[in-house]
């Protein structure tokens, strides 16, 4: 497993938890990775696809997210 792969896993896990944490990128360490959370419809149960982007380097990462209660 690759350093940036971990960090990655770790701003992953603190922003599922928290969109609104400030978490810095893991690619640059100068900017706080930006949140934007885009509905599945195609999929019977609530999920949606949480982005994490750089705004300083455009790093980015993909979630795919699910309602807990379904």
């Amino acid at each position: 497993m690759s350093e940036t792969w971990k960090v990655w896993v770790e701003a992953a896990t603190i922003l599922g938890a928290e969109p609104a944490a400030k978490v810095k990128c893991p690619i640059c360490g100068q900017a706080d990775l930006d949140v934007h959370d885009e509905p599945i419809s195609s999929v019977p149960e609530r999920r949606w696809e949480r982005y994490l982007t750089c705004p300083r380097c455009g790093a980015r990462n993909v979630m795919l997210m699910r309602d807990p209660k379904g």
